[in-house]
């Protein structure tokens, strides 16, 4: 039976799927990582199915532990000496590539996290009323709960952690955006620019289009 939930996951899971097959020449390395992190997505939305239906009592693990297993697998994280240390130099069809998949993957996961997590928070507390007597101040305590939630959320976890900076580093450190800027400036006012541009830039220079606007998606998912 169908479920906003479920609806959502099976959503999620065509983006994910989607963004791991457009590419077609790609590095054996990367296709590896991209493939790690598509696995172990459908890992964590497996999970968080079967905890939502009831058949696993296993609360599902906050995302930020998909976050720190992925990114330092990336070869530009997993050779920096400190954390702390900015990535400023990143292969683009490999760091880059696998960085932005995991960008936009992570949110995905995060999104059905918080989802989830705020589909049983509202069931919680139907049976808490249920069992309580209504009083006046029902629309504060309403108003307090929505702000704990809005606390409460991964994303703003994920937002902040310095495991997701790194691998926008890697992605910024990927874009070429001089080269794109030069190629928009010998364009007219083509309908096909984005076409052309996106034909005409080196995958192993600057990272794709496709790729950009994913990691771009997943940061807007988190509301960064």
């Amino acid at each position: 039976s169908s479920s906003p939930l479920s609806d959502l996951s099976n959503k999620l899971h065509d983006i994910l799927i989607r963004h791991r097959m457009h590419s077609e020449e790609e590095r054996k390395e990367a296709t590896k990582l991209r493939d790690l992190v598509l696995e172990r997505c459908e890992e964590y939305i497996d999970n968080i199915h079967l905890h939502a239906v009831g058949e696993s009592k296993k609360k599902p693990r906050h995302p930020r532990k998909l976050l720190h297993f992925l990114a330092p697998k990336i070869p530009a994280i997993k050779q920096s000496p400190d954390i702390t240390l900015r990535i400023k130099s990143a292969k683009a069809d490999l760091d880059g590539s696998a960085a932005a998949y995991a960008i936009g993957s992570i949110a995905c996961m995060t999104e059905l996290y918080d989802q989830h997590g705020s589909i049983i928070e509202i069931q919680e507390s139907k049976e808490e009323k249920g069992s309580s007597t209504s009083n006046d101040d029902d629309d504060e305590d309403e108003a307090e709960e929505d702000t704990v939630r809005s606390e409460a959320l991964a994303s703003v976890d994920i937002i902040s952690d310095r495991r997701l900076e790194q691998l926008v580093e890697c992605v910024l450190s990927s874009i070429d955006a001089k080269a794109i800027m030069k190629k928009l400036d010998q364009k007219g006012d083509s309908d096909k620019v984005v076409d052309d541009i996106s034909a005409s830039i080196d995958p192993t220079d600057s990272l794709s289009i496709q790729d950009t606007a994913y990691a771009a998606f997943g940061l807007a998912l988190l509301g960064a």
